[in-house]
């Protein structure tokens, strides 16, 4: 696992997101992968004429050349913004095909990270929409860092990193990245419970053993629980209002406790001001290690 993979659609919140993917390339000492991914589906093009005529090849390279001209430019922005603290090096790669599918084929083993703003372009030209980065989440064999184009890259000192946990597999796997986050950031830890059945020492019971393993991995971390009797997506989303970070799991299960991904997921990717990271589904990154790497 050797690299971070930023995808790229010249939209505001594209560019910001891969500000933050060389960040974090940077604070790993990674590559950093910058990708444009130029949509081959025929069902794209609209058809103005009867009856429907092909489209003229010089469209497609219209297109591969304004593909060219986004990662040009988000290489630019990055060597301008870049400070003392960069990626191990800056690769980038121009694709056709299906966006999903091809951002999702490039999170495989050699991928810590994938990084999309969470709004991009419409119509034609659109790549990073909501809609993608929704699918994307759920297709990805590696953690997904979603990111809001009015995200601040400077974070105040000391902000802490919000992680929610419901005891599913999915949620042990957003535990385990948020201390890695955390150890590498120096931050703390705020982890969010919610619940609507079970009542508070049961909750409790379970909070203290999701963290104590990963505790007694990472000491130098420290973590707060913080149990409530609400709705996952609220707890969370008022909490990241002091935070640098939101990392979730995409597990599906029950009500309230169970509902990280789904609906609170995808409301706090939606509303959330800071970057949320996705822990992917188990069965998709068995084979992964969210221990901390030594250097």
């Amino acid at each position: 696992m050797n690299r971070i993979v930023a995808g790229v659609d010249g939209s505001p919140a594209a560019t910001t997101a891969a500000l933050w993917a060389a960040h974090e390339a940077a604070m790993r000492n990674v590559e950093l992968t910058v990708l444009h991914v130029v949509h081959s589906a025929p069902e794209v093009w609209p058809q103005m004429t009867w009856p429907a005529v092909a489209v003229p090849p010089v469209v497609g390279e219209a297109q591969l050349a304004e593909g060219e001209r986004i990662i040009e430019d988000t290489v630019e922005v990055l060597a301008k913004a870049a400070g003392s603290r960069q990626p191990r090096r800056i690769t980038t790669r121009l694709c056709v095909g299906a966006i999903v599918p091809t951002l999702a084929g490039l999170t495989d083993e050699k991928s810590q990270m994938a990084v999309v703003g969470r709004r991009g372009r419409g119509g034609l030209r659109r790549a990073l929409l909501g809609s993608v980065s929704s699918a994307l989440v759920h297709t990805a064999q590696c953690p997904v860092t979603v990111v809001h184009h009015h995200v601040s890259l400077v974070q105040p000192s000391g902000a802490p990193i919000v992680v929610g946990i419901d005891g599913s597999p999915a949620s042990e796997s957003a535990v385990a990245i948020a201390f890695d986050e955390a150890s590498r950031r120096a931050s703390d830890i705020v982890a969010v419970y919610s619940f609507d059945q079970a009542d508070a020492s049961e909750a409790a019971e379970l909070v203290g053993q999701t963290l104590s393993e990963w505790q007694a991995r990472y000491p130098d971390v420290t973590v707060r629980g913080l149990i409530a009797r609400a709705h996952p997506a609220d707890v969370l989303l008022d909490q990241s209002r002091h935070a640098q970070l939101v990392v979730v799991g995409s597990g599906r299960r029950g009500r309230f406790a169970g509902e990280l991904l789904g609906s609170v997921s995808a409301a706090v990717m939606q509303a959330c001001r800071v970057p949320v990271i996705v822990a992917p589904e188990p069965h998709r990154s068995a084979r992964r290690s969210h221990r901390r790497s030594i250097h």
